[in-house]
C-alpha cells in the first residue's frame, strides 16, 4: 500500500508543478480577492475566481494528459528512481513537463 500511496503523490505533485505556473495568474487574482475586507468578510464574494481556478486548473491536467503523457511519464519515473536523492536531479524533466502545451 505504501508504493501506491507514494506514486500517488508524485503524480499530484507533478500535475501541481505544471499548475503553479500555468494557474499562477488565476491563484493570484482568488488570493487579491480574499485579502480584500470584502473577500475576508462574505467568501462568496470571491467564489466566480475560486471556480475560474479550479476550472483552469481541471482543464490543464485534461490538456496535460492528452498532450504531454511523454513527459509527464519521463517526471514521474525520474522522480520514482530518485526519490531519495536530496539534490535537484528531476528539474529538468519536471521543467519540461511544466513547459509542454
Amino acid at each position: 500500500m505504501e508504493d501506491r500511496d507514494t506514486e500517488s503523490t508524485l503524480r499530484n505533485l507533478i500535475l501541481m508543478y505544471k499548475g503553479s505556473s500555468a494557474c499562477a495568474q488565476s491563484l493570484a487574482d482568488f488570493k487579491v480577492c480574499r485579502a480584500t475586507p470584502a473577500g475576508q468578510a462574505t467568501p462568496e464574494t470571491c467564489e466566480a475566481l475560486a471556480t475560474g481556478f479550479m476550472t483552469q486548473y481541471h482543464d490543464m491536467v485534461k490538456t496535460a494528459k492528452t498532450n504531454c503523457s511523454k513527459e509527464y511519464a519521463s517526471a514521474l519515473q525520474c522522480m520514482q528512481e530518485n526519490i531519495d536523492s536530496q539534490t535537484e536531479t528531476c528539474t529538468s524533466t519536471l521543467d519540461a513537463f511544466a513547459n509542454c502545451q
